[in-house]
């Protein structure tokens, strides 16, 4: 809903969000049959038993490096021209891991909000993440463009 806000069609771009391995739209990773997140001691058997050690690699972020080597050599088979790969947060880890395996692949990379691979933790991820959006909506509503887009009495 927000694309055409941020990157108009007469940019000329084209917008690729991929989902890393396990979330989103890619093949779950959960500690059970109906979607649970909760990490246990019964969390990881049930992984073990359906993914296999080896298995469970495969949702690291070296495969998901790979998996985003396919999307953009896909495009590229189909469309010439630059590509550029931007990571936001955590996707500035996907994207420095990308980089490190395929550093000729793309033409530039943009990391935004760098985060430091051997101080960051999901475990407080949505706290922190939280915080800063109530921040920025509490903002945003003295904004008139800003709340124009996020109404108070709306969710984002």
């Amino acid at each position: 809903q927000y694309i055409p806000i941020l990157f108009p069609f007469d940019y000329g771009l084209t917008i690729i969000l991929p989902d890393h391995r396990g979330v989103g739209l890619s093949t779950p990773l959960a500690c059970d049959d109906h979607g649970s997140q909760n990490l246990t001691v019964d969390c990881i058997s049930y992984l073990t038993a359906k993914w296999s050690k080896e298995g469970l690699n495969q949702f690291s972020i070296t495969a998901a490096a790979h998996d985003l080597s396919v999307q953009i050599r896909s495009y590229q088979s189909t469309i010439s021209g630059r590509v550029s790969v931007y990571g936001v947060s955590y996707g500035t880890l996907w994207l420095d891991r990308f980089l490190q395996i395929y550093p000729n692949l793309v033409q530039s990379a943009i990391m935004d909000s760098v985060i430091h691979p051997q101080l960051f933790s999901m475990s407080r991820y949505d706290l922190w993440t939280s915080f800063v959006a109530s921040r920025f909506l509490a903002y945003c509503q003295f904004q008139p463009e800003c709340s124009r887009y996020f109404p108070i009495h709306e969710p984002p």
